[in-house]
């Protein structure tokens, strides 16, 4: 993620320079990012640690002493055991920020970085403390395109479990279920879902160990949904499909859509082909889960198009053609 970062700097115009304790993951880096070896200590505003959990908080002291006017931050995904081992080392905090950009990938070391992997992606910055010392980190931030959102440190690990650790843990175990012959039968949808399990062990293991309590607590509130899955497989009921559709609208609430889902109907006259015209329009313009045409008559067809709420109200509101009436 450091070099991924630096790249997100460079392609803003911000000058950087990069450290790492591996020379070859260095040179990667310096390859990929250019830029000066180093900075005099004075001319830095900005410092990212970008190292594991348990490096973290002896780097984030040594940054804080070297570079002496510097904001810094880090962007481990476990925050608790930093800042109580930063507490430990009695040190002057004024200018530390702790933050984590909410993206990434299952690749490590500078060769998996991109430089467009934050654009449009939410930054997490913990604002327990003075909010005054966030300016630099909220600046740069939103000048490589990502934007800012503010948690308590309280509440990001148990976040991070549901929405970050929970997910690497499913796609490790799900990654197993098929056989070493069958991986050739696999299709898309494993492949996404399974991606993660590709990460890099030790790392997890070592997030894990430090954010024990919320990940047990994600895994049991799984493991109770689970059991739902299976009762209701078990007794054939309807259940099953309103676990589904639960799955769908929450769906598409992290797609960024806030409704749950809904369906209109609009009765279309299909002269000199305007179905084609329309569904393309359609597909371009909103984002539709289903669409059904049902003929009512020669020309006279009838739409049954599924999509989020808000995606709805648009297309209501912008179609005006005569050749489309939108029924209640």
């Amino acid at each position: 993620m450091g070099t991924s970062i630096a790249l997100a700097a460079k392609k803003a115009n911000i000058k950087v320079t990069l450290e790492d304790n591996s020379a070859s993951n260095l040179a990667i880096a310096r390859a990929l990012v250019g830029g000066d070896d180093r900075f005099k200590n004075e001319l830095v505003d900005l410092v990212f640690v970008c190292v594991s959990p348990k490096e973290t908080a002896n780097i984030v002291a040594r940054a804080l002493q070297v570079f002496e006017t510097a904001t810094v931050t880090e962007i481990t995904s476990v925050k608790k055991p930093v800042f109580s081992e930063l507490a430990e080392l009695d040190i002057d905090l004024t200018r530390f920020v702790s933050s984590h950009p909410m993206t990434g990938s299952e690749k490590s070391g500078p060769w998996g970085a991109d430089p467009n992997i934050l654009l449009g992606k939410p930054w997490l910055v913990i604002n327990e403390t003075d909010q005054s010392k966030n300016g630099e980190l909220t600046s740069f931030i939103n000048l490589i395109g990502a934007h800012v959102e503010y948690v308590p440190v309280e509440e990001h690990d148990s976040l991070m479990a549901r929405v970050s650790h929970l997910p690497q843990l499913l796609a490790t175990i799900l990654a197993q279920q098929v056989e070493e012959t069958e991986q050739n039968l696999t299709g898309r949808g494993f492949r996404e879902m399974t991606r993660l399990a590709g990460s890099d062990p030790k790392l997890w293991v070592e997030i894990i160990q430090n954010n024990q309590l919320g990940i047990l607590e994600s895994l049991q509130n799984f493991q109770t949904d689970l059991a739902k899955v299976i009762k209701a497989i078990e007794s054939d009921s309807d259940e099953l499909e309103s676990i589904f559709v639960a799955g769908n609208n929450a769906s598409i609430k992290a797609d960024g859509f806030s409704g749950a889902l809904t369906k209109v109907r609009a009765e279309i006259i299909d002269d000199e082909n305007f179905l084609a015209e329309f569904i393309i329009s359609l597909k371009e313009s909103v984002v539709v889960i289903d669409l059904k045409m049902i003929e009512v008559s020669n020309l006279h067809l009838m739409a049954e198009i599924v999509l989020p709420e808000e995606e709805a109200i648009l297309l209501t509101r912008a179609s005006n053609d005569a050749r489309v009436r939108w029924l209640d």
